[in-house]
């Protein structure tokens, strides 16, 4: 538990040092919609998580062992037998039209296969499904320069991009629909990727908290 603990702890300080907090998706005018706000912030934290992890270990002696160790032990909280996304997203399914459905569950596919191509190399994924291995195949190299790119600015630009190219997955959804699927994709994100807090674009993020004990 203490390993753990102080791995979340050495990777939101991390955000705090190298990651722009709030995220520039919330002044982007391409983030108009919640659902697209979340695809784009979303985009973005798997590229800065990539980025600090990386950046952390090289830096500061003995942060290697805790963020992978952390990053391994998130691995065995995500991984059951239903998959990640997709079992999240079942419920909101059964609420939904068959197109609706089908196209949401092809954008969270995505992201989930996202993550584990960036965040989680030790993974055998296998090939993309169909449906989503052209954006795959496409984003790849971009998701591998924004993890390096060194300034916060480069990394939105890189996001930015890998938004451009998978623009197409993602719908327009009325009200109650927009509010599951945002769920869906932030209970997954916050699984795979860890707390989000320090960077989340919701109201409920730390900088915009009014909590102070």
């Amino acid at each position: 538990l203490r390993i753990i603990t102080r791995a979340q702890t050495i990777h939101e300080c991390l955000h705090l040092l190298y990651t722009e907090i709030p995220s520039a998706a919330v002044r982007d005018p391409r983030c108009n919609t919640r659902i697209r706000r979340k695809v784009m912030a979303s985009i973005g934290n798997i590229i800065e998580d990539a980025y600090i992890e990386a950046v952390g270990s090289s830096v500061y002696d003995n942060t290697a062992f805790y963020l992978e160790f952390g990053r391994v032990s998130r691995l065995f909280l995500s991984h059951e037998d239903e998959g990640t996304m997709q079992r999240n997203f079942s419920i909101m399914k059964e609420d939904s039209d068959d197109e609706t459905g089908k196209k949401i569950s092809t954008l969270i596919s995505y992201l989930d296969y996202m993550v584990g191509f960036l965040l989680y190399p030790m993974l055998d994924q296998g090939d993309p499904g169909a449906e989503i291995a052209s954006y795959v195949e496409a984003t790849k190299p971009l998701f591998l320069k924004g993890s390096m790119a060194p300034s916060p600015s480069l990394r939105y630009d890189y996001t930015g991009q890998v938004f451009t190219v998978i623009e197409p997955l993602i719908p327009d959804l009325a009200d109650e629909e927009e509010k599951k699927a945002v769920t869906a994709i932030d209970r997954e994100t916050e699984r795979m990727l860890g707390g989000t807090k320090t960077h989340s674009t919701s109201s409920g993020s730390l900088l915009s908290s009014s909590r102070t004990g």
